[in-house]
């Protein structure tokens, strides 16, 4: 997405608006402007033809403190594109513009291709940009068609590879979440409630997920979610079953076996309006403290599951 501050630098440097970003001619190279949740960042499509210039260049970029002279968070170099993400906080524009001008010019002097070469064949783009991962892409379209091909020939490749199962993805989801359950039933046994036992819950079941050889499909998400789930319930509950045990153990309350504790959960559950209230209450929280832990799991995953999105732009 993209807010008011990107706009209008887009709007001043006349750039197009268009699928959540910014894009066009900036400073004489092909560049996208995005953002989000704490961060403003700038995708410039370009490349180093000589070896040495782009050793030079990443030597000049060494000797600067960006993190400090620019809140520059990452700057990360792809083989068609560089990334630059700055951490966005109030004045983050200013720091920005003064970046752009100690960077763009360290570009053309060491070679970078400028903003008008097609990334698919190299040679000079008529105009036409396409959308790519959240980057735009000045493309022929005869260009965009080739590589349109190649991702979907790459995606149809990836699923053929997969020979996962969901079945055997359900069981370890399902165990990697009990682990974490049981770790989030000592936790409350203890009188706490800790937001990190819900990212534990959340990785123990992706883990196990992929211990298990599960598919990597749309159902992978859905499965780790019920998981979670599954994991926070058994956690709240598994206390209370701890202790009837003990209680059974030590013969006060006879006539009852180990095998009767989820029915005496239940029984109390439905006659005790102040235990069903608590048990709800700890269950909610949890699953409140499990859904802020998993949330970037949870993305990263879809995302890892999403074919590329690809398409023209305005």
């Amino acid at each position: 997405m993209i807010g008011y501050g990107l706009k209008k630098l887009a709007k001043e440097n006349g750039m197009q608006v268009d699928s959540g970003v910014a894009y066009g001619n900036f400073k004489g190279f092909a560049v996208t402007f995005s953002e989000g949740a704490g961060y403003k960042r700038m995708d410039v499509v370009t490349k180093f033809p000589d070896a040495e210039q782009k050793k030079q260049f990443e030597e000049a970029l060494r000797g600067t403190n960006v993190s400090k002279e620019y809140r520059v968070q990452q700057l990360v170099m792809g083989s068609r594109y560089l990334r630059v993400d700055f951490l966005d906080n109030p004045g983050t524009m200013k720091k920005m513009e003064a970046f752009f001008q100690w960077f763009f010019p360290l570009l053309t002097q060491y070679g970078a291709t400028a903003g008008n070469v097609c990334p698919q064949c190299g040679g000079t783009a008529p105009g036409a940009w396409y959308l790519l991962d959240g980057i735009a892409y000045p493309m022929h379209d005869s260009c965009a068609a080739q590589l349109q091909e190649s991702l979907n020939a790459e995606d149809t490749r990836r699923k053929e590879a997969d020979d996962g199962s969901y079945g055997t993805g359900i069981v370890g989801a399902f165990l990697g979440a009990f682990l974490g359950s049981a770790v989030w039933a000592v936790v409350l046994y203890l009188g706490y409630v800790v937001a990190y036992i819900g990212l534990l819950i959340g990785w123990l079941a992706e883990r196990g997920y992929a211990l298990f050889h599960g598919k990597k499909g749309k159902g992978k998400l859905w499965i780790l979610i019920l998981a979670v789930i599954f994991g926070v319930i058994v956690g709240t509950l598994l206390p209370d079953a701890v202790s009837l045990g003990i209680m059974i153990a030590d013969g006060e309350l006879p006539g009852y076996s180990y095998g009767d504790i989820p029915g005496l959960i239940i029984m109390v559950f439905q006659a005790d309006s102040e235990y069903s209230g608590a048990v709800l209450s700890n269950i909610g929280l949890g699953l409140v403290f499990a859904a802020l832990g998993v949330f970037g799991l949870l993305a990263r995953t879809k995302k890892e599951l999403d074919a590329p999105v690809f398409k023209k732009l305005k």
